[in-house]
Protein backbone atom coordinates (compact mmCIF):
# COMPACT_ATOMS: atom_id res chain seq x y z
CA UNK A 1 0.00 0.00 0.00
CA UNK A 2 1.48 3.20 -0.92
CA UNK A 3 0.82 6.66 1.16
CA UNK A 4 -2.59 7.90 2.41
CA UNK A 5 -4.64 10.09 0.95
CA UNK A 6 -3.55 13.11 3.19
CA UNK A 7 0.30 12.20 1.99
CA UNK A 8 -0.61 12.66 -1.77
CA UNK A 9 -2.20 16.19 -1.24
CA UNK A 10 0.36 17.65 1.50
CA UNK A 11 2.82 16.37 -0.93
CA UNK A 12 1.61 18.25 -4.32
CA UNK A 13 0.31 21.10 -2.10
CA UNK A 14 2.43 21.10 0.97
CA UNK A 15 0.30 24.27 2.22
CA UNK A 16 -2.45 22.29 3.18
CA UNK A 17 -0.78 20.09 5.37
CA UNK A 18 -1.55 22.58 8.16
CA UNK A 19 -5.02 23.38 6.94
CA UNK A 20 -5.96 19.74 7.29
CA UNK A 21 -4.26 19.49 10.23
CA UNK A 22 -6.31 21.94 12.11
CA UNK A 23 -9.55 20.08 10.33
CA UNK A 24 -9.57 18.20 13.72
CA UNK A 25 -12.05 15.13 13.06
CA UNK A 26 -12.94 16.18 9.29
CA UNK A 27 -9.68 14.68 7.67
CA UNK A 28 -10.07 13.04 3.76
CA UNK A 29 -9.16 9.11 5.20
CA UNK A 30 -12.92 9.73 7.25
CA UNK A 31 -14.46 10.87 4.12
CA UNK A 32 -14.57 7.74 2.01
CA UNK A 33 -13.53 3.85 1.59
CA UNK A 34 -10.77 2.17 0.55
CA UNK A 35 -8.35 2.96 -2.66
CA UNK A 36 -8.13 0.55 -4.69
CA UNK A 37 -4.25 -0.48 -4.93
CA UNK A 38 -4.47 -0.97 -8.67
CA UNK A 39 -5.41 2.45 -9.47
CA UNK A 40 -2.50 4.89 -10.96
CA UNK A 41 -1.00 7.70 -9.24
CA UNK A 42 -3.09 10.31 -11.31
CA UNK A 43 -6.28 8.13 -10.50
CA UNK A 44 -5.10 8.63 -6.55
CA UNK A 45 -4.23 11.87 -6.77
CA UNK A 46 -7.68 12.87 -8.63
CA UNK A 47 -9.85 10.88 -5.67
CA UNK A 48 -7.63 12.34 -3.48
CA UNK A 49 -8.16 16.06 -4.02
CA UNK A 50 -12.18 15.01 -5.27
CA UNK A 51 -12.25 14.04 -1.12
CA UNK A 52 -10.34 17.30 -0.62
CA UNK A 53 -12.49 19.63 -1.49
CA UNK A 54 -15.57 17.37 -0.27
CA UNK A 55 -14.42 18.27 3.00
CA UNK A 56 -13.25 22.36 2.30
CA UNK A 57 -15.82 23.32 0.31
CA UNK A 58 -19.32 23.55 0.71
CA UNK A 59 -22.05 26.73 -0.92
CA UNK A 60 -21.65 28.65 2.80
CA UNK A 61 -17.69 27.88 2.69
CA UNK A 62 -16.96 27.97 -1.02
CA UNK A 63 -13.15 27.17 -2.14
CA UNK A 64 -11.98 29.13 -5.14
CA UNK A 65 -8.69 28.44 -7.34
CA UNK A 66 -7.73 30.98 -9.92
CA UNK A 67 -5.69 29.09 -12.44
CA UNK A 68 -3.70 31.58 -14.65
CA UNK A 69 -2.45 30.45 -17.77
CA UNK A 70 -4.80 27.70 -18.33
CA UNK A 71 -3.86 26.75 -21.71
CA UNK A 72 -0.07 26.31 -20.77
CA UNK A 73 -1.55 23.70 -18.42
CA UNK A 74 -0.30 19.75 -18.90
CA UNK A 75 -2.94 16.63 -19.59
CA UNK A 76 -2.44 15.59 -16.10
CA UNK A 77 -3.76 18.72 -14.78
CA UNK A 78 -6.54 19.72 -16.89
CA UNK A 79 -7.62 15.37 -15.89
CA UNK A 80 -7.70 16.76 -12.33
CA UNK A 81 -9.57 20.12 -13.29
CA UNK A 82 -12.03 17.84 -15.19
CA UNK A 83 -12.24 15.11 -12.12
CA UNK A 84 -12.76 17.86 -9.24
CA UNK A 85 -15.67 20.10 -11.68
CA UNK A 86 -17.30 16.50 -12.54
CA UNK A 87 -17.51 15.29 -9.34
CA UNK A 88 -20.69 13.43 -8.77
CA UNK A 89 -20.29 14.04 -5.14
CA UNK A 90 -19.56 17.48 -5.06
CA UNK A 91 -20.74 19.78 -2.15
CA UNK A 92 -21.71 23.19 -4.89
CA UNK A 93 -18.84 24.93 -2.81
CA UNK A 94 -16.30 25.23 -5.80
CA UNK A 95 -15.27 27.80 -7.96
CA UNK A 96 -12.89 27.47 -10.71
CA UNK A 97 -11.47 31.01 -12.39
CA UNK A 98 -9.44 30.57 -15.37
CA UNK A 99 -7.23 32.40 -17.58
CA UNK A 100 -6.04 32.23 -20.91
CA UNK A 101 -5.21 33.51 -23.90
CA UNK A 102 -7.29 32.95 -26.82
CA UNK A 103 -4.15 33.85 -29.23
CA UNK A 104 -2.83 30.61 -28.21
CA UNK A 105 -5.49 28.55 -28.52
CA UNK A 106 -7.31 27.05 -31.22
CA UNK A 107 -10.99 24.96 -31.13
CA UNK A 108 -8.75 21.77 -31.08
CA UNK A 109 -6.60 22.91 -28.11
CA UNK A 110 -7.52 20.46 -24.79
CA UNK A 111 -8.50 22.95 -22.20
CA UNK A 112 -11.06 24.18 -25.20
CA UNK A 113 -12.39 20.68 -25.54
CA UNK A 114 -12.71 20.03 -21.62
CA UNK A 115 -14.66 23.29 -21.20
CA UNK A 116 -16.91 21.94 -23.77
CA UNK A 117 -16.96 18.08 -22.33
CA UNK A 118 -17.76 20.02 -19.36
CA UNK A 119 -20.37 21.79 -20.61
CA UNK A 120 -22.08 18.97 -22.13
CA UNK A 121 -22.07 17.21 -18.53
CA UNK A 122 -24.13 20.04 -17.20
CA UNK A 123 -21.59 22.17 -15.27
CA UNK A 124 -21.75 25.99 -16.31
CA UNK A 125 -19.11 27.66 -17.62
CA UNK A 126 -18.94 31.50 -18.16
CA UNK A 127 -16.66 32.54 -20.42
CA UNK A 128 -16.03 36.40 -20.11
CA UNK A 129 -13.72 38.04 -22.93
CA UNK A 130 -10.84 40.62 -21.68
CA UNK A 131 -10.68 42.85 -25.07
CA UNK A 132 -7.91 45.46 -24.54
CA UNK A 133 -8.96 49.27 -24.06
CA UNK A 134 -9.14 52.19 -26.37
CA UNK A 135 -6.93 55.13 -26.59
CA UNK A 136 -9.77 56.79 -24.47
CA UNK A 137 -10.23 54.30 -21.99
CA UNK A 138 -6.08 54.53 -21.89
CA UNK A 139 -6.54 58.45 -21.06
CA UNK A 140 -8.96 57.87 -18.45
CA UNK A 141 -7.11 55.21 -16.57
CA UNK A 142 -3.52 57.14 -17.07
CA UNK A 143 -5.76 60.57 -15.67
CA UNK A 144 -6.79 58.98 -13.02
CA UNK A 145 -3.38 57.12 -11.79
CA UNK A 146 -1.41 60.36 -12.46
CA UNK A 147 -4.43 62.45 -10.53
CA UNK A 148 -4.45 64.19 -13.13
CA UNK A 149 -7.67 65.37 -16.16
CA UNK A 150 -8.31 63.88 -19.07
CA UNK A 151 -7.27 66.76 -21.47
CA UNK A 152 -3.56 66.72 -19.04
CA UNK A 153 -2.80 63.52 -19.71
CA UNK A 154 -4.14 62.88 -23.72
CA UNK A 155 -0.44 62.99 -25.14
CA UNK A 156 1.04 61.17 -22.67
CA UNK A 157 -1.74 58.29 -22.87
CA UNK A 158 -1.49 58.20 -27.12
CA UNK A 159 2.43 57.37 -26.10
CA UNK A 160 1.22 54.48 -23.33
CA UNK A 161 -1.60 53.37 -26.14
CA UNK A 162 0.89 53.07 -29.18
CA UNK A 163 3.34 50.80 -26.59
CA UNK A 164 0.81 49.24 -24.92
CA UNK A 165 -1.56 48.76 -27.71
CA UNK A 166 -4.39 49.16 -24.78
CA UNK A 167 -3.34 45.76 -22.65
CA UNK A 168 -4.97 47.13 -19.36
CA UNK A 169 -1.71 44.78 -17.48
CA UNK A 170 0.89 46.76 -19.65
CA UNK A 171 -1.08 49.91 -19.45
CA UNK A 172 -0.48 50.02 -15.47
CA UNK A 173 3.49 48.40 -15.45
CA UNK A 174 4.14 51.60 -18.25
Amino acid sequence: SGPGDEEIVCTVAPILRKLLSANGNNTISETSGVIDAMQGLANRVQFAFRKLIRVLADPLHPVVFLLDDIHRADDASLQLLDALVTDPKGTGGLLFVTTSRDNETDVHHPFLLLLQAIEQEGVRVESIQAKNLDQEAVNKMTSILLRSNIETTESLAEVVYSKTHGNAFFVIQF
